[in-house]
């Protein structure tokens, strides 16, 4: 089916849904569309060679669902169409989809989880752009998982649990790698108190690609402490190995630490990881990240101010490749009962070890948003994006959107 034909059904079956779900009882849909207006000064991205367009939108989307005692499904499809009015490129197309299903085979013991997912993402390991640009540097994927496991009950305080995992995950664009991995695992935990749960596991998986794959297994142990939404600990380390198809052996550890703290006025969250990240454009990475959050939320206002640091390395060696520093901050008010105002902000630094530069980029979003009804609302909203580095060119711009987006829901 041609995407232009799908957009004119998915608006069709989004108007006929709710007299057809309002006779499932077991089913539950939600069908909606946007519609909005865009300015962007700076369609291309481009440091000098500015090209300014309006942008019309429209985005119908349809979420279902079905849950029963032993199944449960849910399912979304969004498509995305822009016309460029200015005609500065041709119009565009493209669509999100994803659906998840739970199974249960066996109560209390044998069970299956599956997803598909489409979606648009970046090439960029280190910088995730799909929410400044429609696709620079982006790509469609779609991921599908497959994950069937069992879960046997040692006694009345402790379980095993052993797992099949299958992945498969494909990039629209010829730069993205297309992977596929086969896992199995197992994992013994036991609970030590009400507040206190400790595990251990051995992970084994094998990935293939084009530039040949290799073989990973992962061993750890880890322990979850937590006193409700007042207090929680969880702590995993462990040791994994590599052994690519082509080129040396290798091993490295690995560990996923994080600390939540309610203080009533302020809660504050500490959280430090290194493991191996999805890379599009070759083998895995490692990532090692740390960071901290202050959070507060009211009544009428929520507030977020989180600072991070991510290194990047290779995974056939120890170098440092990237560095990237920033803070991030965001603030929701209600400003009355019907309009809402958000503001966020990220200022952050990208040291390119390789290339011997640096990226400052900042992004500043502002917005309000009107609730017409219950259910449909207006937003209008601005987003400001600069990037700037002394040595590489496409990393020097400004880009200003200026948007207004009408929602409305089944």
């Amino acid at each position: 089916m041609r995407l232009k034909d799908l957009f004119i059904t998915i608006c069709a079956v989004s108007a006929l849904f709710p007299a057809i779900s309002a006779q499932a009882g077991e089913f539950k849909a939600k069908p909606s569309i946007m519609l909005g207006m865009e300015h962007n000064d700076n369609v291309f991205l481009e440091r000098y060679a500015r090209n300014s367009d309006y942008i019309s939108k429209a985005r119908p989307t349809l979420n279902l669902g079905y849950k029963a005692s032993s199944l449960k499904l849910g399912t979304g499809y969004s498509y995305d169409y822009r016309h460029y009015l200015n005609g500065s490129r041709d119009d565009t197309e493209t669509q999100d989809a994803n659906l998840a299903a739970e199974a249960v085979f066996i109560e209390n013991m044998l069970y299956l989880k599956a997803s598909d997912v489409y979606t648009r993402t970046t090439l960029d390991s280190t910088r995730d752009t799909t929410g400044e640009n429609f696709d620079v540097n982006q790509s469609d994927r779609n991921t599908v998982i497959i994950n069937p496991y069992l879960v046997l009950r040692l006694d009345p305080l402790s379980d095993l649990t052993l797992s099949y995992t299958r992945t498969g995950t494909w990039y629209k664009e010829a730069e993205g790698i297309d992977k596929r991995e086969e896992a199995v695992s197992v994992e013994v935990s036991r609970e030590l108190s009400e507040t206190t749960r400790v595990n251990a596991g051995h992970r084994y998986s094998r990935e293939s690609d084009r530039t040949g794959g290799y073989v990973r297994r992962d061993a750890y142990a880890g322990a979850v402490y937590g006193r409700g939404s007042e207090l929680g600990l969880s702590l995993k380390g462990g040791y994994t190995w590599l052994d690519p198809e082509f080129g040396k052996s290798y091993s490295r550890l690995f560990w996923e630490t994080s600390l939540f703290r309610d203080f009533t006025a302020v809660k504050a969250t500490l959280s430090s990881v290194s493991s191996v990240v999805e890379n599009p454009l070759s083998t895995p990475q490692w990532r090692m990240t740390h960071s901290a959050e202050l959070s507060k939320r009211t009544d009428t206002a929520s507030m977020k101010l989180s600072f991070y640091l991510h290194e990047y390395r290779g995974m056939e060696e120890r170098a440092l490749q990237t560095r990237v520093y920033g803070n991030r901050g965001s603030l929701m008010y209600d400003l009355t009962g019907d309009l809402k105002g958000a503001f966020d902000y990220t200022i952050e630094k990208s040291e390119h070890r390789r290339a011997h530069t640096h990226t400052v980029r900042g992004l500043l979003s502002p917005g309000l948003t009107y609730s017409i009804s219950a259910d449909d609302t207006l937003t209008f909203a601005y987003n400001y994006a600069s990037y700037k580095s002394p040595e590489l060119g496409t990393d020097n711009y400004k880009n200003n959107r200026f948007t207004i987006e009408l929602r409305v829901n089944f």
